[in-house]
């Protein structure tokens, strides 16, 4: 297995959609409290807050296995 880490800009969040919402459904499953916020939170909504944050203030990182996209980070 060849794992792979790369470093994106903030216009190539949306390759994190699919991901994103499948953690926020992980949340939503197991949240008590927040229910109501994961229920209406949508990544373009999560994705506003980074559109504000200058470049030089963010880091995003990938990690790929082969070509499949399984994680990320983002560092503010």
């Amino acid at each position: 297995m060849i794992i792979k880490f790369n470093t994106i800009s903030k216009n190539h969040l949306p390759i994190l959609k699919e991901l994103w919402e499948k953690l926020n459904i992980i949340h939503l499953n197991d949240s008590h409290y927040f229910k109501d916020h994961y229920e209406t939170f949508t990544f373009e909504k999560r994705c506003e807050k980074f559109n504000v944050i200058d470049d030089n203030n963010i880091l995003i990182e990938t990690i790929e296995d082969e070509k499949t996209l399984i994680g990320y980070c983002i560092l503010v």
